[in-house]
């Protein structure tokens, strides 16, 4: 049906009020658009935070390449069936990389100056960065069969027990690399 724009009397819509109905409609549209976007924010906030944590293991003398191996079949089946955890990455500790020809350093570092760690990566050590989705995903993880074997397989490779550092999110980046 086409719209005409004809006086009020005439029974048709007129440009009078084709423009508070468009507002109406419009706003309608606007505060359900924000409503979901509460109901989303609040469905996250009710979830709970994420859970992000530093985990490091050293491994036993001679045991690394077999440690590196038992933890990347455990991660297959990490990534096949846990939807809750979300990052869970494997490093070696590292020198810092170092331009290349001579590198100045500067004299006398200060406050707020970037000062790389002097002492050596220690033989063997692994550091884990993990995050999952929220605490139930986090005591999932360490109930999976999976996680269970490969705890028992720890026994056998690492020195020590397994230090834990729980990390709570301030501010930041996060950009697909």
């Amino acid at each position: 049906m086409a719209l005409r724009s004809k006086q009020i009397s005439s029974g048709y819509f007129g440009a009078g009020l084709l423009l508070p109905i468009l507002l109406l409609v419009g706003g309608v549209v606007a505060r359900a658009h924000a409503d979901d976007r509460a109901a989303g924010i609040a469905a996250q906030e009710s979830a709970g935070r994420p859970v992000v944590l530093i985990s490091r293991m050293r491994a036993k003398p001679g045991k690394q390449p077999e440690l590196e191996v038992a933890l990347r079949e455990f991660y297959e089946r990490v990534r096949l069936e846990e939807p809750g955890c979300l990052i869970n990455i494997m490093h070696t500790v590292s020198a810092p990389p170092r331009p290349s020809g001579p590198a100045a350093e500067p004299p006398g570092k200060t406050a707020g100056d970037l000062a790389f760690s002097a002492a050596p990566p220690v033989a063997g050590e692994l550091v884990f960065y993990e995050v999952y989705r929220d605490p139930a995903a986090a005591a999932a993880h360490t109930r999976t069969p999976h996680f269970l074997r490969l705890k028992e397989r720890l026994k056998e490779l690492v020195e020590g027990p397994i230090q834990l550092e729980f990390l709570a999110e301030i501010a930041g980046v996060r950009t697909p690399y």
